[in-house]
């Protein structure tokens, strides 16, 4: 398995069939998404067959707002999404990403419980979508400043 960038004419009807498999919402809504997305990152294969992907419109600082995450349904259940976390949060953190947000349907109890299990926490509930929210720790590498101390200079009794 391994993560790329979309090619949008390559893709994006292969994305809007894999969300049509899993949520109701028009094939136009999810184009539209797909369109105005700031990143669109695809799950493939090794073979290079499409397993899902995720894609957020929204970085405000150092947080984004997460649209889609989403695996086929032949994919799900299988530790994809676990075995690839590591891999897309470090790409957020070199990013300075150290937030994930997302709204999810209350009706979408296997996606919030999966993202639980992420380690995302509910955190607010507006009408029937739940507000999520990951927060990523900086590597020390990369919160950390280390230079090597030396002595100082002696003050000469002049």
């Amino acid at each position: 398995m391994y993560i790329r960038k979309r090619i949008s004419k390559k893709d994006d009807s292969a994305l809007i069939s894999i969300v049509l498999e899993n949520f109701e919402v028009s094939a136009n809504r999810i184009q539209g998404v797909l369109d105005q997305s700031r990143e669109v990152l695809i799950v493939c294969h090794d073979d290079g067959k499409i397993a899902g992907f995720i894609c957020y419109r929204f970085k405000i600082n150092q947080l984004i707002l997460i649209d889609y995450l989403v695996l086929d349904q032949n994919y799900q259940g299988k530790g994809i999404t676990r075995s690839l976390q590591p891999a897309f949060e470090d790409f957020l953190v070199q990013q300075e990403i150290y937030f994930i947000y997302a709204l999810v349907d209350e009706e979408n109890k296997q996606g919030i419980e999966s993202l639980k299990k992420l380690g995302f926490e509910t955190v607010y509930k507006i009408n029937s979508n739940f507000i999520i929210r990951k927060h990523l720790k900086r590597k020390v590498s990369d919160s950390l400043s280390v230079r090597r101390l030396t002595a100082p200079r002696r003050l000469s009794n002049r």
